[in-house]
């Protein structure tokens, strides 16, 4: 056996050398990381414009109802002011520098001027028990051609009916049945005076409409076309 030792051989490692990056290396991950930047920012910006338009499209659609209901509400008052206009019918009364342009709008509550007067024509045409606008039978129809309270016969009133007013006269109500009188005596007025030449011989030609004007002594009105002459 021998004593004789081996002798060993250390290795020596080599240094572990650091990667080095090449210049194009370098610029291509450049160009990759700006491409994923530009994409991101992309996304983003989509993302951020859809939830824009999804506000801006809530807050038209919130606009667009209140501008629908509001000019919903408009043309429904515009048509029932328009329906009240359309409806509407003016005339010129009386004579000379007193005279006066009248209109008639239909579910009013104004009274024709004269109506006073008209009122009593109606109290001595149709008669009834009471006072007043009561003393006026205005929805007798057992005269059928004078049905109504003002003595206006079915021609009569087929002459001067308004568009809105229903076929006969019984079914007016008390306060468009003296704008019904108003309106006839006028037109015959406006005959009489084209016939015979001045205002009062038309006014005691349109009186004439009603044989009973005689009991209270109408023989029409004054210029103003209001107050009896």
């Amino acid at each position: 056996m021998s004593n004789t030792k081996t002798p060993t051989t250390k290795t020596q490692s080599e240094p572990c050398q650091e990667w080095e990056w090449t210049s194009e290396q370098i610029e291509r991950r450049n160009a990759r990381d700006r491409i994923l930047a530009r994409e991101v920012g992309i996304e983003i910006g989509r993302r951020r414009e859809a939830v824009k338009n999804e506000k801006q499209s809530a807050k038209s659609f919130t606009r667009g109802l209140f501008i629908g209901i509001a000019l919903v509400i408009m043309v429904y008052l515009i048509g029932l002011a328009g329906a009240d206009y359309a409806n509407a019918t003016t005339i010129r009364i009386g004579s000379g520098d007193a005279s006066q342009r009248v209109t008639y709008k239909p579910y009013k509550k104004d009274l024709p001027p004269g109506w006073r007067v008209y009122l009593e024509v109606c109290k001595r045409e149709q008669p009834a028990k009471g006072w007043g606008w009561a003393a006026v039978a205005w929805t007798q129809t057992h005269n059928h051609s004078f049905v109504g309270g003002c003595g206006l016969t079915l021609a009569n009133f087929g002459e001067i009916r308004h568009a809105s007013w229903p076929a006969t006269m019984n079914l007016l109500s008390p306060r468009d049945q003296l704008w019904a009188c108003f309106f006839l005596f006028w037109k015959h007025a406006r005959i009489g005076q084209e016939m015979r030449g001045s205002y009062e011989a038309g006014q005691r030609y349109g009186s004439t409409v009603w044989d009973v004007h005689t009991q209270f002594g109408f023989w029409g009105f004054a210029a103003d076309g209001e107050t009896m002459a």
